[in-house]
Protein backbone atom coordinates (compact mmCIF):
# COMPACT_ATOMS: atom_id res chain seq x y z
CA UNK A 1 0.00 0.00 0.00
CA UNK A 2 0.90 3.52 -0.34
CA UNK A 3 2.36 5.81 2.76
CA UNK A 4 0.12 8.38 3.98
CA UNK A 5 2.80 9.41 6.32
CA UNK A 6 2.90 12.52 3.75
CA UNK A 7 -0.51 14.23 2.51
CA UNK A 8 -0.64 14.17 -1.08
CA UNK A 9 -2.31 18.04 -0.79
CA UNK A 10 0.07 19.53 1.27
CA UNK A 11 3.32 17.69 -1.25
CA UNK A 12 1.50 19.50 -3.59
CA UNK A 13 1.37 23.09 -1.51
CA UNK A 14 5.57 22.57 -0.76
CA UNK A 15 6.53 21.46 -3.97
CA UNK A 16 4.69 24.20 -5.70
CA UNK A 17 5.89 26.94 -3.15
CA UNK A 18 9.40 25.74 -3.34
CA UNK A 19 9.50 25.82 -7.02
CA UNK A 20 8.36 29.52 -7.07
CA UNK A 21 10.83 30.26 -3.95
CA UNK A 22 13.57 28.69 -5.83
CA UNK A 23 13.04 30.59 -8.74
CA UNK A 24 12.67 34.05 -7.17
CA UNK A 25 16.06 33.06 -5.44
CA UNK A 26 17.41 32.17 -8.39
CA UNK A 27 16.40 35.33 -10.46
CA UNK A 28 18.23 37.29 -7.06
CA UNK A 29 21.71 35.93 -7.39
CA UNK A 30 21.43 35.59 -10.97
CA UNK A 31 23.58 38.37 -12.27
CA UNK A 32 22.26 41.41 -14.14
CA UNK A 33 23.42 41.45 -17.26
CA UNK A 34 22.25 37.51 -17.48
CA UNK A 35 18.61 39.11 -16.41
CA UNK A 36 17.73 40.65 -19.46
CA UNK A 37 15.67 39.23 -21.95
CA UNK A 38 17.66 37.72 -24.49
CA UNK A 39 15.03 36.02 -26.89
CA UNK A 40 14.88 36.90 -29.82
CA UNK A 41 11.74 35.71 -31.24
CA UNK A 42 10.04 37.26 -28.09
CA UNK A 43 10.63 40.77 -28.98
CA UNK A 44 10.19 39.98 -33.01
CA UNK A 45 7.39 37.54 -33.05
CA UNK A 46 5.53 36.65 -29.92
CA UNK A 47 5.27 40.35 -28.15
CA UNK A 48 4.08 42.08 -31.46
CA UNK A 49 1.91 39.48 -32.53
CA UNK A 50 -0.01 39.25 -28.58
CA UNK A 51 -0.46 42.54 -28.67
CA UNK A 52 -1.73 42.28 -32.18
CA UNK A 53 -4.68 39.70 -30.79
CA UNK A 54 -5.19 42.26 -27.56
CA UNK A 55 -5.94 45.34 -30.26
CA UNK A 56 -8.28 43.20 -31.88
CA UNK A 57 -6.49 42.28 -35.23
CA UNK A 58 -5.82 38.72 -34.33
CA UNK A 59 -2.76 36.69 -35.39
CA UNK A 60 -0.83 39.43 -37.29
CA UNK A 61 2.64 40.90 -37.41
CA UNK A 62 3.28 44.31 -37.49
CA UNK A 63 3.61 43.89 -41.24
CA UNK A 64 -0.11 42.73 -41.36
CA UNK A 65 0.78 39.29 -43.07
CA UNK A 66 -0.56 36.54 -40.94
CA UNK A 67 1.39 34.86 -38.00
CA UNK A 68 2.59 31.73 -39.28
CA UNK A 69 6.47 31.69 -38.55
CA UNK A 70 5.65 29.50 -35.02
CA UNK A 71 2.40 27.98 -34.06
CA UNK A 72 0.01 30.43 -32.46
CA UNK A 73 -0.04 29.08 -28.72
CA UNK A 74 2.46 31.22 -27.22
CA UNK A 75 0.96 34.33 -28.20
CA UNK A 76 -2.15 33.91 -27.64
CA UNK A 77 -1.12 33.11 -23.74
CA UNK A 78 0.86 35.71 -23.60
CA UNK A 79 -1.77 38.21 -24.90
CA UNK A 80 -4.14 36.09 -22.34
CA UNK A 81 -1.35 37.34 -19.24
CA UNK A 82 -0.73 40.87 -20.75
CA UNK A 83 -4.27 41.70 -20.66
CA UNK A 84 -5.06 40.52 -17.59
CA UNK A 85 -1.85 43.06 -16.35
CA UNK A 86 -3.79 45.72 -18.09
CA UNK A 87 -7.44 45.11 -16.60
CA UNK A 88 -5.88 44.97 -13.40
CA UNK A 89 -3.27 47.70 -13.48
CA UNK A 90 -0.53 45.80 -12.95
CA UNK A 91 2.90 46.30 -14.26
CA UNK A 92 3.33 43.89 -17.58
CA UNK A 93 6.57 43.29 -16.38
CA UNK A 94 5.26 41.73 -13.09
CA UNK A 95 2.20 40.10 -14.43
CA UNK A 96 4.72 38.28 -16.72
CA UNK A 97 6.87 37.39 -13.70
CA UNK A 98 4.10 36.03 -12.25
CA UNK A 99 3.26 33.89 -14.96
CA UNK A 100 6.13 32.22 -15.25
CA UNK A 101 6.52 31.52 -11.36
CA UNK A 102 3.24 30.08 -11.62
CA UNK A 103 4.45 27.93 -14.49
CA UNK A 104 7.70 26.61 -12.68
CA UNK A 105 5.22 25.70 -9.54
CA UNK A 106 2.88 24.00 -11.97
CA UNK A 107 5.71 21.78 -13.74
CA UNK A 108 6.74 20.76 -10.41
CA UNK A 109 3.57 19.89 -9.24
CA UNK A 110 2.65 17.90 -12.35
CA UNK A 111 5.91 15.69 -12.36
CA UNK A 112 5.44 14.71 -8.98
CA UNK A 113 1.83 13.96 -9.52
CA UNK A 114 2.59 11.33 -12.81
CA UNK A 115 5.33 10.17 -10.62
CA UNK A 116 2.87 9.29 -8.44
CA UNK A 117 1.04 6.98 -10.43
CA UNK A 118 3.88 4.74 -10.20
CA UNK A 119 5.71 5.42 -6.91
CA UNK A 120 4.92 5.89 -3.72
CA UNK A 121 3.86 9.85 -2.39
CA UNK A 122 7.48 10.15 -0.63
CA UNK A 123 9.73 8.66 -3.59
CA UNK A 124 7.05 10.37 -6.24
CA UNK A 125 8.38 13.59 -4.41
CA UNK A 126 12.17 13.20 -5.46
CA UNK A 127 10.64 14.24 -8.86
CA UNK A 128 9.65 17.16 -8.30
CA UNK A 129 12.16 18.19 -6.14
CA UNK A 130 14.77 17.20 -8.58
CA UNK A 131 13.09 19.51 -11.40
CA UNK A 132 13.05 21.90 -8.87
CA UNK A 133 16.53 22.34 -8.39
CA UNK A 134 17.79 21.16 -12.13
CA UNK A 135 19.80 24.57 -13.22
CA UNK A 136 18.41 24.39 -16.86
CA UNK A 137 14.93 24.31 -16.03
CA UNK A 138 15.84 27.03 -13.55
CA UNK A 139 17.99 29.13 -16.85
CA UNK A 140 13.97 29.35 -18.32
CA UNK A 141 12.24 31.08 -15.65
CA UNK A 142 13.95 34.13 -15.81
CA UNK A 143 12.61 35.39 -19.40
CA UNK A 144 9.23 34.65 -21.36
CA UNK A 145 10.63 32.08 -23.04
CA UNK A 146 7.61 29.86 -24.49
CA UNK A 147 8.85 26.88 -22.73
CA UNK A 148 7.24 27.80 -19.26
CA UNK A 149 3.64 27.24 -20.61
CA UNK A 150 4.58 24.98 -22.77
CA UNK A 151 6.25 22.34 -20.30
CA UNK A 152 3.19 22.88 -18.06
CA UNK A 153 0.87 21.68 -20.81
CA UNK A 154 3.21 19.20 -22.00
CA UNK A 155 3.48 17.44 -18.54
CA UNK A 156 -0.10 17.43 -17.84
CA UNK A 157 -0.67 15.88 -20.92
CA UNK A 158 1.44 12.93 -19.90
CA UNK A 159 0.16 13.35 -16.20
CA UNK A 160 -3.35 12.32 -17.58
CA UNK A 161 -1.81 9.74 -19.83
CA UNK A 162 -0.13 8.22 -17.25
CA UNK A 163 -4.07 7.89 -15.60
CA UNK A 164 -5.12 6.81 -18.66
CA UNK A 165 -2.27 3.64 -18.61
CA UNK A 166 -2.31 2.98 -15.33
CA UNK A 167 -6.10 2.90 -14.33
CA UNK A 168 -9.24 1.55 -15.68
CA UNK A 169 -11.25 4.35 -14.83
CA UNK A 170 -12.32 6.79 -17.12
CA UNK A 171 -9.88 5.64 -19.69
CA UNK A 172 -11.79 6.60 -22.82
CA UNK A 173 -11.92 10.56 -21.29
CA UNK A 174 -8.68 10.47 -19.98
CA UNK A 175 -7.03 9.34 -23.57
CA UNK A 176 -8.72 12.00 -25.43
CA UNK A 177 -7.81 14.46 -22.88
CA UNK A 178 -4.02 13.24 -23.32
CA UNK A 179 -3.97 13.63 -26.79
CA UNK A 180 -5.69 17.03 -26.13
CA UNK A 181 -3.40 18.50 -24.49
CA UNK A 182 -0.67 16.83 -26.28
CA UNK A 183 -1.95 18.87 -29.40
CA UNK A 184 -2.04 22.13 -27.43
CA UNK A 185 1.74 21.50 -26.28
CA UNK A 186 2.30 21.27 -30.38
CA UNK A 187 0.75 25.06 -30.90
CA UNK A 188 2.77 26.12 -28.27
CA UNK A 189 6.37 24.48 -29.36
CA UNK A 190 6.32 22.37 -32.73
CA UNK A 191 9.12 20.04 -31.27
CA UNK A 192 5.78 18.03 -29.68
CA UNK A 193 4.50 17.74 -33.26
CA UNK A 194 4.81 14.22 -33.00
CA UNK A 195 3.96 14.09 -29.18
CA UNK A 196 0.52 12.34 -29.51
CA UNK A 197 2.17 9.74 -32.02
CA UNK A 198 4.27 8.95 -29.53
CA UNK A 199 1.73 8.10 -26.94
CA UNK A 200 -0.44 6.16 -29.32
CA UNK A 201 2.24 3.99 -29.75
CA UNK A 202 3.12 3.77 -25.63
CA UNK A 203 -0.36 3.08 -25.37
CA UNK A 204 -0.48 -0.04 -28.13
CA UNK A 205 2.76 -1.46 -26.63
CA UNK A 206 1.43 -1.06 -22.80
CA UNK A 207 -1.85 -2.09 -22.78
CA UNK A 208 -1.80 -5.54 -24.80
CA UNK A 209 -3.82 -7.07 -22.06
CA UNK A 210 -6.53 -4.91 -23.40
CA UNK A 211 -8.63 -6.28 -26.11
CA UNK A 212 -7.57 -4.95 -29.68
CA UNK A 213 -10.57 -3.91 -30.38
CA UNK A 214 -10.17 -1.46 -26.95
CA UNK A 215 -7.01 -0.27 -27.84
CA UNK A 216 -7.83 0.86 -31.16
CA UNK A 217 -10.69 2.77 -29.60
CA UNK A 218 -8.43 4.37 -27.32
CA UNK A 219 -5.56 5.29 -29.47
CA UNK A 220 -8.46 6.58 -31.93
CA UNK A 221 -9.81 8.63 -28.89
CA UNK A 222 -6.12 9.96 -28.11
CA UNK A 223 -5.37 11.20 -32.13
CA UNK A 224 -8.83 12.81 -31.77
CA UNK A 225 -8.12 14.61 -29.02
CA UNK A 226 -4.84 15.48 -30.72
CA UNK A 227 -6.37 16.69 -34.32
CA UNK A 228 -9.31 18.64 -32.45
CA UNK A 229 -6.67 20.83 -30.90
CA UNK A 230 -4.39 21.21 -33.81
CA UNK A 231 -6.63 21.12 -37.06
CA UNK A 232 -8.53 24.95 -36.53
CA UNK A 233 -4.86 26.46 -36.44
CA UNK A 234 -4.35 24.14 -39.52
CA UNK A 235 -7.95 25.40 -41.00
CA UNK A 236 -7.00 29.20 -40.64
CA UNK A 237 -3.68 28.92 -41.90
CA UNK A 238 -5.22 27.07 -45.39
CA UNK A 239 -7.64 29.83 -45.32
CA UNK A 240 -5.07 32.75 -44.85
CA UNK A 241 -2.36 31.51 -47.05
CA UNK A 242 -3.38 28.94 -49.04
CA UNK A 243 -0.27 26.63 -47.58
CA UNK A 244 -0.78 23.49 -45.80
CA UNK A 245 1.97 23.75 -42.85
CA UNK A 246 3.28 21.35 -40.00
CA UNK A 247 2.47 23.69 -37.71
CA UNK A 248 4.32 26.78 -38.65
CA UNK A 249 6.44 28.29 -41.76
CA UNK A 250 9.32 28.04 -39.50
CA UNK A 251 10.25 24.70 -39.90
CA UNK A 252 12.62 24.80 -42.38
CA UNK A 253 14.81 27.72 -41.20
CA UNK A 254 15.21 26.21 -38.55
CA UNK A 255 16.48 22.76 -39.83
CA UNK A 256 18.82 25.22 -41.83
CA UNK A 257 19.87 26.68 -38.87
CA UNK A 258 20.89 23.86 -37.94
CA UNK A 259 23.11 22.41 -40.50
CA UNK A 260 24.88 26.59 -40.59
CA UNK A 261 24.86 27.25 -37.25
CA UNK A 262 28.58 27.77 -37.25
CA UNK A 263 29.04 29.92 -40.62
CA UNK A 264 25.99 32.27 -40.34
CA UNK A 265 27.44 35.23 -38.26
CA UNK A 266 25.06 36.39 -35.22
CA UNK A 267 25.93 38.82 -33.23
CA UNK A 268 25.19 37.11 -29.89
CA UNK A 269 26.73 33.67 -30.89
CA UNK A 270 30.72 32.49 -29.87
CA UNK A 271 32.94 30.79 -32.88
CA UNK A 272 33.04 27.93 -32.30
CA UNK A 273 35.92 25.29 -33.92
CA UNK A 274 34.98 22.74 -36.11
CA UNK A 275 36.38 20.07 -38.36
CA UNK A 276 37.30 21.80 -41.72
CA UNK A 277 35.54 19.28 -43.68
CA UNK A 278 32.50 19.96 -41.80
CA UNK A 279 33.07 23.54 -41.50
CA UNK A 280 33.37 23.34 -45.57
CA UNK A 281 30.22 21.46 -45.55
CA UNK A 282 27.92 23.86 -43.77
CA UNK A 283 29.62 26.62 -46.02
CA UNK A 284 28.41 24.96 -49.07
CA UNK A 285 24.71 24.14 -47.63
CA UNK A 286 24.54 27.60 -46.53
CA UNK A 287 25.86 28.78 -50.16
CA UNK A 288 22.06 27.26 -51.04
CA UNK A 289 20.55 28.64 -48.89
CA UNK A 290 18.11 31.25 -51.10
CA UNK A 291 17.04 27.88 -53.27
CA UNK A 292 15.72 25.87 -50.65
CA UNK A 293 12.12 27.33 -50.18
CA UNK A 294 9.99 24.06 -48.73
CA UNK A 295 10.89 21.02 -46.93
CA UNK A 296 11.47 18.68 -50.62
CA UNK A 297 13.85 21.33 -51.63
CA UNK A 298 15.83 20.66 -48.32
CA UNK A 299 15.46 16.82 -48.67
CA UNK A 300 16.81 17.75 -51.99
CA UNK A 301 20.18 19.17 -50.81
CA UNK A 302 21.13 17.07 -47.70
CA UNK A 303 19.81 14.32 -49.65
CA UNK A 304 22.01 15.10 -52.85
CA UNK A 305 25.01 16.40 -50.14
CA UNK A 306 25.23 13.07 -48.63
CA UNK A 307 26.22 11.00 -51.68
CA UNK A 308 28.23 12.89 -52.37
CA UNK A 309 30.39 13.28 -49.20
CA UNK A 310 28.65 11.02 -46.39
CA UNK A 311 31.87 10.99 -43.72
CA UNK A 312 31.00 14.84 -43.19
CA UNK A 313 27.90 14.53 -43.09
CA UNK A 314 27.76 11.36 -40.65
CA UNK A 315 30.41 13.71 -38.48
CA UNK A 316 27.66 16.89 -38.01
CA UNK A 317 24.97 14.57 -37.39
CA UNK A 318 27.26 12.79 -34.80
CA UNK A 319 28.27 16.56 -33.30
CA UNK A 320 24.34 17.51 -32.86
CA UNK A 321 23.51 14.61 -31.62
CA UNK A 322 26.30 14.90 -28.61
CA UNK A 323 25.68 19.04 -28.38
CA UNK A 324 21.99 18.24 -28.06
CA UNK A 325 22.93 17.94 -24.41
CA UNK A 326 24.97 20.46 -23.47
CA UNK A 327 25.14 23.47 -26.26
CA UNK A 328 23.91 26.91 -25.92
CA UNK A 329 22.60 28.92 -28.93
CA UNK A 330 25.14 31.66 -28.40
CA UNK A 331 27.84 29.16 -27.27
CA UNK A 332 28.13 30.02 -23.83
CA UNK A 333 28.64 28.10 -20.73
CA UNK A 334 28.37 24.56 -21.98
CA UNK A 335 30.97 23.42 -20.11
CA UNK A 336 29.45 23.89 -16.88
CA UNK A 337 25.73 23.07 -18.88
CA UNK A 338 27.55 19.28 -19.81
CA UNK A 339 28.72 18.90 -16.43
CA UNK A 340 25.46 19.42 -14.82
CA UNK A 341 24.16 16.86 -17.71
CA UNK A 342 26.99 14.53 -16.94
CA UNK A 343 26.12 14.37 -13.45
CA UNK A 344 21.84 14.18 -14.21
CA UNK A 345 22.25 11.74 -16.78
CA UNK A 346 24.21 9.40 -14.81
CA UNK A 347 21.58 9.48 -12.11
CA UNK A 348 18.95 8.85 -14.46
CA UNK A 349 20.84 6.03 -15.99
CA UNK A 350 21.01 4.80 -12.39
CA UNK A 351 17.41 5.17 -12.00
CA UNK A 352 16.57 3.46 -15.23
CA UNK A 353 18.44 0.17 -14.21
CA UNK A 354 16.72 0.05 -10.92
CA UNK A 355 12.86 0.40 -12.50
CA UNK A 356 13.77 -1.82 -15.08
CA UNK A 357 14.71 -4.61 -12.43
CA UNK A 358 11.35 -4.10 -10.11
CA UNK A 359 9.57 -4.81 -12.95
CA UNK A 360 5.53 -3.81 -13.06
CA UNK A 361 4.72 -0.41 -13.73
CA UNK A 362 8.14 0.42 -13.20
CA UNK A 363 9.22 -1.25 -16.44
CA UNK A 364 7.39 0.11 -18.28
CA UNK A 365 7.40 3.17 -17.03
CA UNK A 366 11.37 3.22 -18.37
CA UNK A 367 10.30 1.96 -21.17
CA UNK A 368 7.82 5.23 -21.58
CA UNK A 369 10.61 7.80 -20.64
CA UNK A 370 13.28 6.56 -23.03
CA UNK A 371 10.84 6.27 -25.84
CA UNK A 372 10.05 10.33 -25.43
CA UNK A 373 13.68 11.18 -24.73
CA UNK A 374 14.48 9.42 -28.17
CA UNK A 375 11.22 11.36 -29.58
CA UNK A 376 12.58 14.56 -28.30
CA UNK A 377 16.43 13.57 -29.27
CA UNK A 378 15.84 13.11 -33.04
CA UNK A 379 13.55 16.60 -33.05
CA UNK A 380 16.47 18.59 -31.25
CA UNK A 381 19.06 16.90 -34.02
CA UNK A 382 16.87 17.60 -36.42
CA UNK A 383 17.12 21.17 -35.89
CA UNK A 384 19.39 23.68 -34.19
CA UNK A 385 20.74 21.44 -31.28
CA UNK A 386 20.74 23.01 -28.27
CA UNK A 387 20.36 21.47 -24.52
CA UNK A 388 17.47 23.54 -24.20
CA UNK A 389 15.42 21.92 -26.28
CA UNK A 390 16.27 18.54 -24.52
CA UNK A 391 14.54 20.31 -21.15
CA UNK A 392 11.13 18.94 -21.04
CA UNK A 393 12.11 15.00 -21.77
CA UNK A 394 14.70 15.19 -19.18
CA UNK A 395 12.22 16.32 -16.82
CA UNK A 396 9.95 13.37 -17.79
CA UNK A 397 13.34 11.24 -17.07
CA UNK A 398 13.03 12.79 -13.33
CA UNK A 399 9.99 10.08 -13.13
CA UNK A 400 12.81 7.92 -12.83
CA UNK A 401 14.77 8.74 -9.93
CA UNK A 402 12.61 7.92 -7.29
CA UNK A 403 13.62 4.25 -8.26
CA UNK A 404 16.98 5.29 -6.54
CA UNK A 405 15.50 5.19 -3.14
CA UNK A 406 13.29 1.74 -4.06
CA UNK A 407 13.78 -0.98 -1.31
CA UNK A 408 11.22 -3.30 -2.50
CA UNK A 409 9.55 -3.45 -5.80
CA UNK A 410 5.48 -3.22 -5.84
CA UNK A 411 3.46 -6.57 -7.33
CA UNK A 412 0.72 -4.57 -8.62
CA UNK A 413 0.27 -3.66 -12.59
Amino acid sequence: MRSSAISPLWSVAALFGGAVLTAQLFWTVLPAAFRENDSGDYRSFYEPVARSIMAGRGLMTPAGSAAIDYPPGHPIILAAVLGVAHATGLPESDALRIFLLACAGFSAVLLFVSAGQVWEPRRALVAGIAWIVYPPALWLTKQPYSEGPYLVVLYGGACIFLKALFHSEGRTCLSFLSGLLAGVAALIRPAAIGFGLVLALLLWLASRVLPAGHRWTLIALLLAGNAAAVLPWECWVWYRTGQLLPLSSGGVRGVLDGLTFAVIPKSFRQTEALPSDVHELMRSIEARQDTIKSAGDLVSVVSRTFLARPWPVLKLVAMKAARSWYATDSGRFQIPILAIQVVTMGLVLLSTRAAWTSGGLQRLLVCGVWVVIAYFWGMTVLVLSIARYMVPAIGLAFLLLPALLLRAPRSSL
